[in-house]
């Protein structure tokens, strides 16, 4: 049975349509995608982990990336946050994400790519 409904036009043809774990998916690649303040109407949509990704990977810059990743997953009411990893890989950062839907269905782990050189996230 579906919990969530949305759309895409994302790698879609015919059906734009997608549910369930696959929206919640693409709802987050597109709020790390965009940057703070860059969604009209909607000031605090988005992350800042972009003013990051050019610093190294200092203590003190992996906890502000881990915060600032738990404020924007948070900001979605169907998911939470079990644990976040952060790691340096290709001149970008890697998140490795355990999160728990509030439906109680299965656990989700995602692996998110910041790549500097697209300036894009991509699932890894």
């Amino acid at each position: 049975m579906v919990t969530f409904r949305g759309f895409t036009t994302k790698n879609q043809f015919k059906n734009f349509s997608i549910n369930d774990i696959d929206l919640i998916k693409t709802d987050l690649l597109n709020a790390f995608n965009i940057k703070q303040g860059e969604k009209p109407g909607n000031p605090t949509y988005g992350s800042s982990i972009w003013s990051f990704v050019f610093e190294p990977l200092t203590d003190a810059v992996v906890e502000r990336i881990i915060e600032e990743s738990r404020r924007v997953i948070t900001s979605d009411p169907r998911i939470g946050v079990e644990d976040i990893n952060v790691f340096t890989r290709d001149g970008g950062v890697l998140l490795e994400m355990d999160l728990f839907l509030n439906t109680g269905a299965t656990p989700l782990s995602l692996r998110l790519q910041f790549d500097e050189s697209s300036r894009s996230v991509r699932l890894d």
